[in-house]
């Protein structure tokens, strides 16, 4: 078994931090998408006065509605200068069981030829996403087993990127539409006495609402109920 310092290492070659102006480059696609792509454009963001100015460091908290998610609220922060390094599910990094998971839900969503091309389309759209999560300053984690070293790393990706003046983004979901909220998010803010942003997504009223920003004294009296208020009310 790797140590926690192998695995850092492994992580860091195999994720091209190298590169770091890459995610500028997603980011701003991001936002010219959010300016002109249909799907993107509808949308209406509501509290953009509760952004901090650029060079303060915090965590982004918001719900999980879509796979697109991290590239709506990042590009929105991306604007006002602030860099986004979410926490992503670790399957997000393997190409097998991506490719597999798209493959499954091809399969079960097409017709007979979408089901005859689904493992085609699953191995490019596996490749795809592989290249641009690894390339995104995005960071693996596993919220179903709090005992995996992996975390140990990512709590170690995550003080990095504090350090070089980055935030990190969390969905305490878990996954998309899910309804139990895992408060991780406020050991971490504690742990680095970063304050949260609270970002939440309204697919059905073509919404993003950006809430006030909870510093480090309102976070003794927070608890993931609040959030939960926010995520999952219609």
């Amino acid at each position: 078994m790797q140590s926690s310092q192998d695995q850092k290492k492994t992580f860091r070659s195999r994720s091209f931090f190298g590169i770091p102006r890459w995610n500028n480059y997603i980011y701003s696609l991001s936002g010219v998408l959010l300016q002109w792509f249909p799907p993107f454009r509808r949308y209406q963001v509501l509290g953009t006065e509760n952004i901090p100015p650029p060079g303060q460091t915090l965590i982004v908290v918001a719900n999980h509605v879509g796979e697109s998610d991290p590239w709506l609220v990042g590009s929105i922060l991306f604007r006002y200068r602030h860099r986004v390094c979410w926490f992503t599910y670790h399957v997000m990094f393997d190409y097998i069981l991506m490719r597999k998971y798209l493959q499954a839900r091809e399969e079960k969503l097409a017709g007979w030829i979408g089901r005859a091309l689904a493992g085609y389309t699953a191995a490019f759209v596996a490749r795809f996403m592989m290249y641009i999560i690894t390339h995104s300053d995005a960071i693996p984690v596993d919220p179903d087993n709090s005992a995996n070293p992996l975390n140990q790393v990512c709590r170690f990706e995550a003080k990095k990127s504090f350090e070089e003046g980055k935030c990190i983004g969390i969905f305490p979901q878990g996954g998309i539409n899910r309804a139990q909220i895992n408060p991780g998010y406020l050991t971490l803010a504690r742990r680095y006495n970063q304050p949260i942003l609270v970002v939440h997504i309204d697919k059905e009223n073509v919404q993003v609402r950006i809430y006030p920003l909870l510093n480090t004294g309102d976070l003794k009296q927070h608890t993931p109920l609040s959030l939960e208020a926010h995520f999952l009310s219609e």
